[in-house]
C-alpha cells in the first residue's frame, strides 16, 4: 500500500462505532522497537485493519479516505499539530471517497461532490457534509479529519516502530 492509496477508517476514538470491541482494543502487543503498545494506539497511528478488533458478527461503518497531496494539506491546514475544527471539516470534505454503511443510512452520489478543483480534488458539497455530521456527529467528522492528518503528516518510515514484532500479532479477534 503506497502513500496515496485509499485507506479505511472505523471510528473508535472520539466517537466509537458500536461494532468496535473496546476491551479487545486495550490488548498490548510488542512492536519492532520492543515497546508494548495497545491495539488502540497502533490503530490510531497506522489505521491498519489488522489492529482493529470488532465484536463477533458486528459490522462497522467504514469510511474510505483518499490521502491528499502534501500541497493540498498545507493549503487547508495552517498547523497540523493543532488543526481547527473547520480545517478538519475541510480535510474530510476533500478526502472522503465512500462510506460502507451496513445499514445503508449514509451514502454519497456523484451529485454530492463539487467538480474537480485545480488539484483534482472532488470535495463533498456542504449538504453532503451536513448529512455526514448528522450520522456521525461533529466529533466523528473531526476524528475522520485527524485520521487523514495522521496519514498526511507521518512519513512511511515513521510507521516502522508500530509494526508488530514477529510472533506477537494479536489474533484474539477479527477485523470483520
Amino acid at each position: 500500500m503506497g502513500a496515496f492509496s485509499p485507506f479505511e477508517v472505523v471510528l473508535f476514538d472520539l466517537v466509537a462505532d458500536p461494532a468496535v470491541d473496546m476491551d479487545a482494543m486495550l490488548e498490548r502487543i510488542e512492536c519492532t522497537d520492543k515497546v508494548k503498545r495497545s491495539l488502540a494506539q497502533l490503530y490510531s497511528v497506522t489505521y491498519k485493519p489488522e489492529f482493529l478488533r470488532l465484536k463477533p458478527g458486528a459490522k462497522p461503518v467504514r469510511f474510505e479516505m483518499q490521502p491528499l497531496r502534501q500541497r493540498v494539506v498545507n493549503a487547508l491546514v495552517a498547523d497540523p499539530q493543532s488543526p481547527s475544527p473547520d480545517e478538519l471539516w475541510q480535510l474530510v470534505s476533500a478526502s472522503l471517497v465512500a462510506v460502507n454503511d451496513p445499514t445503508g443510512a449514509l451514502s454519497f452520489a456523484d451529485e454530492d461532490r463539487h467538480k474537480p478543483d485545480a488539484n483534482k480534488v472532488r470535495a463533498l458539497k456542504e449538504d453532503a457534509m451536513e448529512r455526514l455530521a448528522m450520522r456521525v456527529g461533529i466529533l466523528g467528522v473531526r476524528e475522520l479529519g485527524k485520521a487523514l492528518l495522521v496519514k498526511a503528516t507521518l512519513p512511511e518510515w515513521a510507521y516502522d516502530p508500530f509494526v508488530s514484532a514477529a510472533g506477537s500479532e494479536a489474533n484474539s479477534a477479527t477485523t470483520g
